[in-house]
């Protein structure tokens, strides 16, 4: 699977099959944390040559926020408007009932 040309929503999708087996595969998730290139090349993602994945883990004191890159070009209002509001989950507290987080 070609990371680079998936969606928004099926990067989430995968993201959140991850994460679910780091919960439940210590195993696996000590290999993410300090392989996080060879674990995810083992579960059959193709990744771009030359980009360094890192993966961090929150704790109850530490709570990472990753910025994305600037997109090129203009951003449309649909893109504003699904952003806008969209962070709901802070630290360890859920604030979107719909999300299906338990934190």
């Amino acid at each position: 699977m070609q990371v680079t040309q998936l969606s928004n929503s099926d990067v989430q999708q995968e993201m959140q099959k991850i994460i679910a087996r780091c919960w439940a595969d210590p195993e696996f998730k000590a290999s993410l944390l300090s392989k996080p290139k060879d674990t995810l090349k083992s579960m059959g993602y193709q990744l771009t040559d030359g980009v360094e994945i890192r993966v961090f883990e929150n704790t109850p004191s530490i709570v990472n926020f990753v910025l994305p890159q600037l997109p090129k070009g203009e951003i449309s209002d649909e893109a504003l408007d699904a952003v806008n509001g969209g962070l709901n989950c802070i630290a360890t507290r859920c604030y979107n009932p719909g999300c299906g987080a338990s934190v």
